[in-house]
């Protein structure tokens, strides 16, 4: 593994991320209040989002925890992606299936492609 190229293209990932992160930071924290739909909050105490009531309880609960996990997912799938990226200079040339599906979801994340 070629830690010094692995560990300058994180360091270019997150300073692009920065730049064009618009959404609220994470991390973000599911909340499931008695009586009331769960929703989605980050550090700072805003309401990323309301979830539900879609289905049933445990539904609404899942979908908040789904949604409360998206600003981690996102920076693994970015740390995955530039995984590849250096180290597929070393090794085959042929990209399993995830890789570009990866690009092209972070694309579309990043308001790229539509």
């Amino acid at each position: 593994i070629d830690m010094p190229a692995l560990t300058h293209a994180k360091e270019a990932r997150t300073m692009r991320t920065r730049e064009t992160q618009t959404h609220t930071p994470g991390p973000w924290k599911a909340a499931f209040p008695v009586g009331n739909p769960p929703f989605v909050s980050s550090e700072g105490a805003v309401v990323v989002q309301k979830v539900g009531p879609f289905g049933d309880e445990h539904e609404s609960q899942a979908n908040a925890r789904l949604i409360a996990a998206a600003p981690e997912m996102l920076e693994e799938m970015r740390e995955a992606v530039g995984w590849w990226h250096v180290q597929s200079r070393h090794f085959t040339k042929i990209e399993p299936g995830w890789v570009p599906a990866a690009r092209t979801l972070l694309a579309r994340l990043d308001g790229e492609e539509g």
